[in-house]
C-alpha cells in the first residue's frame, strides 16, 4: 500500500509530503501534533475525498480561531501544482 500524499497547512504556509511508508506517514503526523499541542496551537486532521490517491490534509491553526480548512476545489488545485511540478 502506498502511503498517502499529505497536504499540511500551517498558517499560511501550504505543502505538499510524501513518504516512503505508512509507518513514516503516521510518525510525521504524530510528530506535528505533539509540535502543535507543545505551542498551544490546535490541528484538524482528515481525509481529502474524491481523489485518486488517497490524500490526507493537516491543518495547524492557532486555538481560539476557526481552522482554515480547505474547500475540495482549493485541495483539486494544490493537488494539480503539485503533479504539474513533479512532472
Amino acid at each position: 500500500m502506498k502511503a498517502p500524499l499529505l497536504i499540511q497547512i500551517d498558517g499560511d504556509a501550504r505543502s505538499i509530503h510524501t513518504f516512503p511508508s505508512p509507518d513514516a506517514f503516521v510518525a510525521h503526523i504524530d510528530r506535528h501534533e505533539e509540535r502543535a499541542k507543545a505551542s498551544g496551537a490546535k490541528t484538524y486532521h482528515a481525509q481529502a475525498t474524491r481523489q485518486a490517491r488517497k490524500t490526507d490534509v493537516l491543518v495547524i491553526y492557532q486555538a481560539g480561531t476557526p481552522a482554515p480548512l480547505p474547500t475540495p476545489r482549493q485541495v483539486r488545485a494544490i493537488l494539480k501544482q503539485y503533479k504539474e511540478g513533479a512532472r
